[in-house]
């Protein structure tokens, strides 16, 4: 498995999508959350295909 990045904004947007998730498990997420999770996802998906 190729080892993901760990710069500080990869990271930074990782924890945000993860905290994210854990707010969808318990609620439907607003619609500035959905929009913030799908930014953070995008940032994510940037770093993984460098």
């Amino acid at each position: 498995m190729k080892k993901l990045p760990l710069n500080q904004e990869y990271r930074a947007a990782f924890e945000k999508v993860v905290g994210l998730l854990k707010v969808a498990q318990e609620r439907t997420l607003s619609a500035t959350e959905s929009k913030q999770l799908d930014e953070h996802i995008a940032i994510c998906h940037r770093y993984e295909k460098q």
